[in-house]
């Protein structure tokens, strides 16, 4: 075949595959446009989710009230359009719609049973899929903003954890169909277009360049008849003048200057070569010296980290341990050979977390570092704690790996649970002089009513003694003496006896009361300061509360009227009662002395602290109201630091706020926050959830 033919066919074949990219390139474009708007979707949720983060932080800050917070970010995203009239909603994990753009009728509705024409609870489906996977898409059919009809539109829902809330934003497909549709016309006529170029270039080119081969092929058979130097010199002078030559005669004399450099270079070549030669011998020699710099590296790394006191653990994207170190193996129990390659979590340890592969799962998913406190383990069959602090570890490539260090935090738990005791002793001990004042009031009525008694006791005895005097003389004589009757009303007059029938019943009944009111505050003194156990039991809050306030009355009752308001259909909550106790006093003794700082010298009227409880979905709310003197700005963003006190020297320690955040959110995964405004007040609210209490009821 002539290389004219097969210049022809390789035009032909790539004109047919120029074709059939082209085919391929529409039939993916429609899934590469749904795939582009989805991403642009996405990005407008997670610019909208940012919004709410931030708003968040400056809520958790104490510079925004929840209620500001939400209505300011509601505000932005409002305004927020892509695509000219696309938009963005929110609304709650209820269903309930919190904002809608183009359908504020549906805004405070319960859409749990809203559905699409197609019979699609879209609302209710949007929920089930951000509790499953946080986020993720759902297709359904909706009306364009002003437009009846109903579209397919697909969206994007993503939760936003800390308010509930679920925000969403969508395109219609009918938009993508459109896009495709001009795509492919585009697509068609710049094919047409191409193709012809490429047949009309190719027709040109065949002619051109073919025959300029023919006249070229011609000068080498010449070559070869009559030498090279006359032959070339020969073709230059008969084809074109001197200085105008075409390409393929500059070919020929091209390839003639070639072989003259090609003996140049073959030179040069071996020369270079001999030079490249010296060259690779000392970089070998570098390079060994690198080599053995790198392995002394190496080992000096290793044995630093084996040397590190705390426990440092690598793993990799599925988990696996990658490093284990020396600390690690004595903490555990474990060698590095049993453990590197095997998940922590199913390695020789023997876990007493109830989901520890979900812990590690959720090390792997996280972006940012945590902390993984309180992971308990059995070892020589005594249970331990271990704190570990998680990084992720981002590599080169796709994949990315974590490290973790920490340490046995046992008898650091320990030492913090003798410290929580040693703070309710003292505060205990801080009461003892005013419940023993609580104890000495009951004490003394019921003392002198006891010696009343007594005292009346012997006028008593004494009138019935001499009655059964006269039931003898009656017995014996029939009738009583005219001195007998005499006597008696003497002994009658005497004893008073019609004083001691009213006075004895009422001395007893308040001998009674008062010795209920030393029986209560010593149970409840008795209940507060009983050590308990570490672990969680189902509680009865409003008696945690009641106890508290009892035990603390001396506190309150010179500056404030305690005003409870507790759901009595509130249910049992999963907590420690000894932690609880402490919470509420702390709280209880801060509100108090807030009040006694707005009363001065005690001249003004008492003040009023407030403590409610109610259930909500999923957790226990208490609330602590005072009227004090409220929080100054300043002091609003450090007030659950360790040691920080708003109060003078000697007044307090700054650690009552600040063990109170302690034991609700970190050991009952609960929230507390307050809200406060100078001259008017400060309300601490207290979360703990109820999901251990309804696991063990299932």
């Amino acid at each position: 075949m002539s290389l004219r033919n097969r210049f022809r066919m390789v035009l032909a074949g790539a004109t047919l595959g120029m074709l059939a990219l082209n085919i391929a390139w529409i039939s993916n474009e429609r899934s590469n446009l749904v795939k582009e708007r989805k991403n642009k979707i996405r990005a407008i949720v997670e610019a909208a989710f940012a919004v709410l983060a931030q708003s968040h932080d400056e809520e958790q800050q104490g510079l925004l009230a929840r209620d500001v917070a939400q209505k300011r970010a509601l505000a932005i995203l409002q305004r927020m359009r892509f695509d000219q009239s696309d938009y963005l909603w929110v609304h709650d994990t209820n269903t309930k719609m919190i904002m809608h753009p183009f359908r504020p009728d549906l805004v405070g509705k319960d859409l749990t049973n809203f559905h699409d024409p197609g019979g699609k609870a879209v609302f209710a489906e949007m929920v089930d899929l951000v509790r499953k996977q946080d986020s993720g898409f759902v297709t359904y059919h909706w009306p364009r903003p002003g437009q009846t009809a109903a579209l397919t539109k697909i969206s994007f829902v993503k939760e936003f954890p800390p308010w509930g809330w679920i925000l969403g934003a969508g395109i219609y497909v009918d938009d993508v169909e459109a896009d495709w549709r001009y795509d492919l016309a585009v697509g068609a006529s710049f094919t047409l277009i191409i193709v012809g170029l490429i047949l009309a270039v190719s027709e040109t080119a065949s002619r051109s360049i073919f025959h300029r081969l023919d006249v070229l092929v011609a000068g080498f058979n010449d070559l070869g008849a009559h030498g090279t130097a006359h032959m070339l010199e020969t073709r230059e002078e008969r084809t074109s003048p001197p200085g105008k030559l075409d390409e393929i005669e500059r070919v020929v004399l091209g390839f003639n200057h070639m072989l003259g450099e090609i003996q140049k270079r073959d030179h040069a070549l071996a020369r270079h070569r001999e030079d490249l030669e010296r060259e690779v011998e000392t970089r070998t020699d570098d390079l060994r010296s690198a080599n053995r710099q790198l392995a002394a590296a190496q080992t000096e790394m290793e044995l630093f980290l084996a040397s590190i006191p705390s426990i440092l653990i690598g793993m990799d994207h599925a988990g696996r341990i990658t490093r284990w170190n020396a600390k690690a193996a004595n903490t555990f129990g474990v060698p590095a050979n049993q453990a590197i390659g095997r998940r922590l979590d199913r390695c020789e340890i023997k876990w007493l977390h109830p989901d520890m592969s979900g812990e590690v799962t959720s090390w792997l998913k996280a972006e940012n570092p945590i902390r993984s406190d309180d992971l308990a383990y059995e070892r020589d069959g005594k249970v331990r704690f271990v704190g570990l602090g998680i990084r992720q570890i981002h590599n080169q490539g796709s994949q990315r790996s974590l490290i973790a260090t920490g340490a046995d935090i046992t008898d650091k738990k320990s030492l913090e649970e003798q410290l929580r005791q040693a703070q309710k002793l003292e505060a205990v001990g801080q009461l003892a002089s005013g419940i023993a004042h609580e104890i000495n009031t009951p004490t003394q009525f019921v003392t002198h009513n006891t010696e009343f008694l007594k005292d009346s006791w012997n006028s008593v005895i004494q009138v019935l003694t001499y009655c059964r005097d006269m039931r003898k003389e009656i017995a014996e004589h029939g009738s009583l003496s005219i001195d007998s009757l005499g006597r008696y009303e003497e002994l009658l007059e005497a004893s008073d006896v019609d004083y001691l029938a009213r006075e004895i019943p009422q001395a007893i009944d308040q001998s009674l009361d008062g010795l209920q009111r030393v029986a209560k505050i010593v149970r409840a003194m008795k209940e507060f300061s009983h050590p308990g156990s570490n672990e969680k039991k189902a509680v009865d809050i409003n008696k945690v509360i009641e106890t508290t306030v009892v035990v603390a009355h001396n506190e309150w009752r010179d500056e404030a009227a305690v005003i409870t308001n507790l759901d009595p259909n509130l249910p049992l909550v999963p907590c420690n009662v000894s932690d609880m106790n402490q919470v509420i006093l702390n709280l209880l003794v801060n509100a108090v002395h807030a009040i006694a700082e707005t009363r001065g010298n005690g001249n003004a009227p008492k003040g009023t602290i407030t403590i409610e409880t109610r259930a909500a979905e999923g957790f226990v709310e208490i609330s602590i109201t005072d009227n004090g003197a409220g929080i100054p700005e300043q002091a609003r963003p450090r007030i659950f630091e360790p040691f920080f006190t708003t109060k003078p020297l000697g007044k307090g320690t700054g650690q009552g706020l600040s063990l109170a955040h302690t034991l609700i959110v970190r050991k009952h995964q609960g929230k507390i926050w307050f809200k406060t405004k100078l001259g008017e007040g400060t309300t601490f609210y207290i979360r703990v959830p109820l999901q251990e209490a309804l696991a063990k009821a299932e």
